[in-house]
């Protein structure tokens, strides 16, 4: 199952891993299982959850199904989230305590809280940057334009300098015009007794105080 991480532009490069501080007996489960799979099946475990973390991994399959069941166009990113948080909280535990045992409530808790974060911001940056069209592509990368000026504004020359090679002028036009029709985006006129040339600014209605 794919479970998306987003990187930033200050990531460092990779470098190969340090295993020296290993516990010794990680790396002999490791060994075990790698010499036991080139022979055949490896041991199958069972690990089994807490009550408290069952129930914490339980609250995000409700959350999740309560997602799934508002069929919008994002709803189905959380089709996975309670499958991904328990291959999470199992890899915590067994790296932490090796094979057998049970998941605490903290294990749990961690992974039902990664999961949680990463469907949400995977939901965010797809409602952000996934379009079904050029229409509705140059009404979110004018969005993003505005969103990122913050609560400064944005003029429209300086929309234009930052969208000019990906969209058009009439492109650039309708999808602003759309966003301040529906009320994403609101127009601010400079405050009274401003000097010098009047410009207005593009501010994103829930930044507006």
């Amino acid at each position: 199952r794919l479970l998306i991480i987003e990187g930033c532009d200050t990531t460092p490069a990779q470098t190969p891993g340090d295993c020296s501080d290993l516990r010794a007996d990680l790396l002999q489960g490791i060994s075990d299982v790698a010499h036991t799979s080139s022979l055949g099946q490896p041991p199958c475990v069972t690990v089994g959850y807490s009550d408290d973390a069952e129930r914490v991994v339980l609250g995000l399959r409700e959350r999740a199904q309560t997602r799934r069941i508002a069929q919008d166009q994002w709803s189905g990113i959380w089709v996975r989230a309670e499958e991904k948080a328990r291959k999470l909280s199992l890899i915590c535990h067994c790296s932490t305590h090796g094979m057998g045992g049970t998941i605490d409530v903290q294990t749990a808790r961690w992974a039902v809280a990664v999961v949680d974060h990463l469907t949400q911001r995977l939901e965010y940056l797809a409602d952000r940057h996934v379009s079904g069209g050029r229409p509705e592509e140059a009404v979110k990368l004018v969005l993003r334009a505005i969103e990122r000026a913050g609560s400064a504004g944005i003029t429209l020359s300086e929309l234009y300098r930052k969208t000019r090679g990906a969209i058009g002028r009439r492109e650039r036009d309708d999808a602003l015009q759309e966003l301040v029709d529906c009320g994403e985006v609101c127009t601010v006129s400079p405050p009274a007794g401003h000097r010098g040339r009047p410009t207005v600014t593009f501010v994103l209605r829930t930044l507006i105080k």
